[in-house]
């Protein structure tokens, strides 16, 4: 039997009606995950969601309950901050999760207006580049409201699939 919620539950054309994390793409692409979650990798507080198959992943360098409400600038993948105690890289893939449809961030901000360890939500709006073509595309709007789990919802529930 698969028991999952949201966007996944269905298929790729299922509309996900109540997004836990929402962007818009170049102001003219809609990006909605009902399947959105937070969870630590390498003991670091990662947001990752998914929307048809658009990617979008954000990587704190503290862990959950290390991370508190504020705002954080999003930087380039490899650099680092000065004055910011935590560094936040995001990414996003546009149509799938090849390299070649991977976009990094470049600059950014990221609001996190509640953050107890085990529940996040804030805002944020970014510019990500492709690597290769150097394409930039303009995320805004975003907003998220996750819970936090010790493994990603996606590991859960591909052991129920099973």
């Amino acid at each position: 039997m698969t028991l999952t919620v949201g966007h996944d539950a269905y298929s790729q054309n299922t509309p996900c009606l109540y997004p836990v994390m929402s962007a818009t793409i170049n102001s003219n692409r809609s990006f909605k995950s009902c399947d959105a979650d937070a969870h630590s990798l390498l003991s670091w507080l990662n947001f990752y969601g998914t929307s048809g198959k658009d990617i979008i992943g954000f990587n704190f360098t503290g862990s959950p309950k290390q991370i508190v409400p504020g705002t954080y600038k999003i930087i380039k993948a490899g650099d680092t901050t000065s004055g910011q105690k935590w560094n936040v890289n995001a990414i996003f893939y546009l149509n799938g999760s090849t390299v070649k449809k991977q976009y990094q961030s470049i600059s950014g901000t990221i609001t996190i207006s509640v953050a107890d360890g085990k529940y996040y939500k804030g805002t944020f709006q970014m510019d990500v580049q492709q690597k290769d073509t150097k394409e930039i595309l303009h995320i805004t709007n975003g907003k998220f409201d996750l819970e936090y789990h010790e493994v990603s919802n996606r590991k859960q529930m591909a052991k129920k699939k099973k």
